[in-house]
């Protein structure tokens, strides 16, 4: 449900007294009365010509695969397993970035998607965040899929679920930030590598050695 902003504002002085003249400045000014005014709201934005539920897929690659030395074959796991949780639809569009080193990989393990190529640290992330804007985003999509776990994802998913939009998140396990796990309306979480896995059961196995 969308809703329309609302603000109080002061009648004018003029309004108020409009028969004051220049002798009579020095009396007290009146208590300002308040009438309400309905805004056109900026959150009922939503184009006419979107389809019904169609979703914005905001993907940092490297965060889902596990880092960029997890190679292709971990971002072909992990490629299945969005497609599910995130419900990916004909029509949806995609957004990924990702460390320009792994284009040729990425391209072709990936989704068909705008790619956005930036190296540093946080570079994928910090590509998307800046490709990204909200009100445009409230416009075109009901729903938008964040994939990655990074906080720094967190003020974007409040602005748009200020917005009236749908926020999921999709990420790794152990890697969710808490802030944007509450901010988001669902967050769905990719099942673990096998090596993960066989990395946790080995822990475990020293933790019982030990005891």
């Amino acid at each position: 449900m969308r809703l329309a902003y609302f603000l109080l504002r002061p009648l004018p002085f003029h309004d108020l007294v409009p028969h004051m003249n220049d002798s009579s400045k020095h009396l007290n000014r009146p208590t300002p009365q308040y009438h309400l005014t309905l805004l056109p709201s900026c959150l009922d934005t939503l184009a006419a010509w979107v389809p019904p539920g169609r979703a914005l897929h905001i993907a940092d690659v490297e965060n889902l695969m596990g880092g960029p030395l997890a190679g292709a074959a971990a971002l072909r796991r992990v490629r299945d397993q969005y497609a599910d949780l995130a419900r990916l639809a004909e029509g949806d569009h995609i957004l990924s970035a990702c460390n320009p080193r792994l284009a040729v990989d990425a391209s072709r393990a990936w989704f068909a998607s705008r790619w956005l190529w930036r190296g540093g640290k946080d570079g994928a992330e910090l590509a998307l965040l800046d490709a990204v804007d909200p009100d445009d985003v409230a416009r075109r999509y009901n729903r938008v899929v964040i994939g990655s776990g990074d906080h720094a994802f967190t003020p974007l998913a409040h602005d748009l679920g200020a917005r009236g939009v749908e926020v999921w998140v999709v990420a790794r396990r152990r890697t969710i930030a808490r802030s944007l796990g509450r901010a988001a309306d669902v967050v769905a979480l990719l099942r673990p590598s096998p090596q993960a896995v066989a990395s946790d059961c080995a822990a475990l196995d020293d933790l019982a050695s030990a005891a």
